[in-house]
């Protein structure tokens, strides 16, 4: 049982590591791929005004 935890996690990890390799990547045609996901996602789950400071805070760098 111990042994399925610890592939899990190494697994996850790993995958995590991918992920950071890939950002670090120039390829913009996935961070912008990325990025179009995230907001989209973002308004569908959040109010108009949770998605209007998401936006604020990170697009447009205010605080």
């Amino acid at each position: 049982m111990r042994t399925v935890a610890l592939s899990e996690h190494t697994a996850t990890r790993l995958a995590y590591r991918q992920y950071l390799g890939l950002l670090a990547e120039d390829d913009r045609g996935f961070r912008q791929a990325f990025r179009t996901a995230f907001f989209r996602a973002m308004r569908e789950q959040l109010t108009p005004r949770q998605y209007e400071v998401l936006w604020m805070i990170e697009v447009e760098g205010l605080s």
